[in-house]
């Protein structure tokens, strides 16, 4: 995709004066750019992608940094053969098991499908 430029150059005469008389002198041109209907578009289009982009980012950084202070948690160091539904089940044992896991992939930037590495403090939600 290109975005084409139209340059209208426009050239004037000015008159200076003289001893003799009025003579024509050609002045500077001056070189105009303007945008065609598509290449504002595209334009606009870059910059509203770009303000959305910066949005989003920035606004599910706040939201994860308001929501993480206000769960109280406890510290929980994977043993081996832990699973998150496992240590999910015994945080809240008569609760939903799929929202406590949730919350822990919330609260530690955890992702999907990896495997928990042994060793590592977990903040698990308390409740009460």
């Amino acid at each position: 995709m290109t975005i084409a430029f139209e340059t209208q150059t426009r050239t004037g005469f000015g008159y200076a004066s003289s001893a003799d008389g009025c003579s024509a002198v050609a002045s500077q041109s001056k070189s105009v750019t303007v945008l065609t209907p598509r290449g504002r578009f595209v334009i606009g289009l870059l910059v509203s992608v770009v303000v959305g982009l910066g949005g989003v980012a920035l606004g599910s950084t706040v939201a994860a940094t308001q929501d993480s202070g206000s769960v109280q948690a406890q510290a929980v160091v994977v043993q081996p053969g832990d699973t998150l539904w496992a240590i999910a089940t015994s945080a809240n044992p008569g609760g939903d098991i799929r929202k406590t896991i949730d919350e822990i992939i919330r609260l530690n930037a955890l992702e999907l499908g990896q495997p928990l590495p042994v060793g590592v403090q977990l903040s698990v939600p308390i409740y009460e």
